[in-house]
């Protein structure tokens, strides 16, 4: 068993690696205490009995005031870049294997995006991508409470959205880049186009990078 006495993602660990990055991804799988985690590795390495070697790990553990002991996949990509992209994300979802599929399509997403002004580009709706609604009735009939965009495939993402994103989601059809999708959503709903275009431009960038939109051109 390694002993790592320093978090992976410390952004002094990173720093390390910073010339041969282009993006770091942790991908959580679940986390437990320290004593399960201990009772676990030595079940797993026959040694289930040895309370001296258990008794060793939980001081270790106590002395580096670690509290809990999370699984997953770190992965690295190569580059030149001096600013790699860092992400940490918990999948408690369902996702399609293998997930080594996954993980280097969302490296070839962060491609698209570097270094583009995201405005002048055209983006389209995922394949397959679904709209799930939750309503209450009451004296006017149905409400709607929350709404949410859903990946069928892959990482099978869920992410909830406001009215102004879901239209703003809606009209991406690969035909009309975000800025004049912008410019009509602006009047319709009787916002300035900057103030709409600065909040805009990060939404479209996470909602790219979980795969819900495509950039087209």
């Amino acid at each position: 068993m390694e002993r790592v006495t320093e978090p992976l993602l410390d952004p002094a660990g990173i720093g390390m690696l910073r010339p041969a990055l282009r993006a770091a991804g942790y991908t959580s799988g679940g986390v437990t205490d320290p004593v399960s985690y201990v009772r676990l590795w030595l079940s797993d390495a026959s040694e289930r009995a040895d309370a001296g070697r258990a008794a060793e790990w939980l001081d270790w553990f106590d002395a580096h005031k670690v509290e809990a002991v999370g699984f997953g996949l770190v992965t690295l990509r190569r580059s030149g870049h001096e600013d790699p992209v860092v992400r940490v994300e918990e999948l408690r979802q369902a996702v399609d294997p293998p997930l080594g599929t996954q993980v280097a399509a969302w490296f070839d997403r962060q491609d698209r995006l570097r270094g583009r002004r995201l405005l002048d580009h055209r983006y389209r709706m995922a394949h397959g991508l679904r709209l799930h609604q939750e309503a209450t009735i009451g004296d006017e009939g149905w409400a709607v409470d929350r709404q949410l965009l859903a990946l069928p495939h892959g990482l099978r993402w869920t992410e909830e959205v406001d009215p102004l994103v879901l239209a703003l989601v809606s009209g991406c059809d690969g035909r009309v880049a975000l800025k004049d999708q912008l410019t009509v959503l602006a009047a319709a709903h009787d916002v300035a186009e900057d103030a709409l275009a600065e909040v805009a431009e990060p939404i479209v960038a996470h909602l790219v990078e979980r795969g819900f939109l495509e950039v087209v051109a």
